[in-house]
């Protein structure tokens, strides 16, 4: 089932002595020069250890490349620092870099909250930029001798895994919406929603 809600991250607000199509436009601006960027490739040597490299990716109708999320975790699995959760720019070739600044801006996350579990594994909420009305959790755990870790979220008033974060363009600046898929978690059903500006 799909269902189309608004875009509220960029929905204009009134802010004293701001124009909001102008606050639209700006955070439009950032997030198509993000999704356009192309940069150089850099090693992946800032992902080993334990962690999971790809916990959920953020695709887009016009070309292969991606942003994917990760999570830092120690031997037992548990997120390591107050900020575990990164994101880093995948080319088609598979080649990967750091987001620069303005990618960070339109990419990051916002407000990382960490729980450890003394026994193992743990997990981290936290907010996309983009999205910052919904909260993510990433749940990291020992599966089958190695560390593991799923995103879970609210997709379609429903709890979920995501499986898909699918950015459609319009044009090289203008997102049409934003298709978020999931896997409910009681009943394993696929679940699916658009995100409009509307």
């Amino acid at each position: 089932m799909t269902t189309a809600v608004p875009m509220k991250w960029i929905r204009p607000t009134a802010v004293q002595g701001k124009d909001p199509g102008a606050e639209m436009t700006r955070r439009l601006a950032y997030l198509a020069l993000a999704i356009a960027a192309i940069a150089a490739p850099v090693t992946s040597s800032a992902i080993d250890g334990a962690d999971v490299e790809t916990v959920f990716a953020v695709r887009k109708n016009t070309n292969g490349n991606r942003v994917d999320y990760g999570v830092r975790l120690d031997a037992q699995c548990r997120p390591i620092g107050d900020e575990p959760v990164f994101s880093y720019f995948r080319r088609t070739e598979g080649s990967i870099r750091s987001l620069s600044f303005l990618e960070r801006t339109v990419y990051g996350t916002r407000g990382q909250r960490v729980r450890r579990e003394d026994a193992g594994g743990g997990r981290v909420d936290f907010r996309l930029r983009p999205l910052p009305e919904r909260t993510v959790r990433v749940v990291a755990r020992q599966a089958n001798g190695r560390c593991a870790a799923s995103a879970i979220t609210r997709i379609d008033g429903q709890t979920a895994v995501i499986t898909d974060v699918y950015v459609v363009l319009s044009s090289p600046r203008r997102v049409h919406h934003i298709e978020v898929t999931g896997r409910t978690i009681a009943g394993s059903n696929t679940v699916r929603e658009e995100l409009h500006d509307d």
